[in-house]
């Protein structure tokens, strides 16, 4: 009976049926900034003829992952008496939607034969935009200045209700990995459902530039020891070194650079020392020691 069964249902399988597919779809980038969707269809029915376990195929397929149709790319009108609702012929969405098929199955009809969304008078608001980055500067290279987004704020359109809840627009995640050189990129802000983001992409640009190490020789400052006495530290320069890019190398000084010693920390003779001013031309900035001994002196 049960290879019976297999054998009637893989024949029925090879027949050719008409059936309809059942689409999930999602609307992005609503052609018009002055109005915020406020209904929107969320399937739309495709009917086709193909064999059964293609058609069973697609079935399961469709009916799981939405289909996002970008409405900038299709020419929406109003109904003469209601403004407030914006039309689309489903026919335009035939060649479309026929591309998510192999050349197994035929088209017979879509329904419905026309997509309608309600609108409401839009409302706009200008967010900042949160970059979602992720990126390491090569170890023979140093950022040269501030990252830079390019704009920083982006306007939002839609709903006052949907615009009230968003406080920021994010980038979608880029992944640079080791940076070696500069980057200029193009990153495009994430979708938000019903809303209109413009623009809809973001320029980042992050300068790096070759470093170099340099060692340099700093004098020890005194920090809140008694004014009746004097201090000399042994020795009184620590050794300091740091990566620099080509261009300040000359310009790079001890004197742009203060190490001190805390009175307050010292103890038998031996104070720790710690790097307190430092010029942002530089990074990876070390001490070759963290202590020196010291001999306090009355005046």
């Amino acid at each position: 009976m049960l290879v019976s069964a297999t054998l009637w249902f893989l024949n029925a399988l090879e027949k050719e049926y008409v059936t309809d597919i059942d689409f999930k779809i999602k609307f992005e980038n609503l052609p018009y900034k002055g109005v915020a969707v406020k209904e929107l269809p969320d399937e739309i029915t495709v009917t086709v003829k193909g064999h059964g376990y293609n058609l069973l195929k697609y079935k399961y397929t469709f009916s799981r992952v939405p289909v996002v149709i970008d409405l900038s790319e299709h020419k929406l009108s109003r109904l003469p008496d209601d403004r407030t609702t914006l039309y689309c012929a489903s026919s335009k969405l035939v060649e479309f939607l026929m591309k998510r098929f192999d050349n197994d199955v035929t088209f017979v009809e879509i329904k419905p034969d026309t997509l309608y969304f309600k609108t409401v008078k839009a409302s706009q608001k200008v967010v900042p935009v949160v970059l979602n980055l992720d990126y390491v500067i090569d170890a023979h290279f140093k950022q040269s200045g501030k990252l830079k987004l390019m704009p920083d704020s982006v306007v939002i359109y839609g709903d006052g209700r949907d615009l009230a809840k968003i406080d920021s627009v994010e980038t979608e995640e880029i992944k640079l990995g080791m940076v070696s050189a500069s980057v200029q990129r193009r990153v495009p802000i994430k979708k938000i459902d019903n809303v209109t983001i413009e623009p809809g992409s973001v320029q980042v640009t992050i300068a790096v530039e070759k470093c170099v190490d340099k060692v340099l020789q700093v004098a020890i400052t005194p920090s809140g020891f008694p004014d009746d006495s004097k201090v000399l530290f042994i020795p009184e320069e620590v050794e300091l070194s740091c990566k620099v890019s080509m261009e300040n190398y000359e310009k790079i000084t001890a004197a742009d650079f203060k190490v001190v010693a805390e009175y307050s920390e010292g103890k038998l003779g031996i104070i720790p020392i710690k790097l307190s001013v430092s010029p942002d031309a530089v990074s990876d900035v070390k001490l070759q020691r963290q202590e020196v001994r010291y001999i306090i002196e009355k005046k």
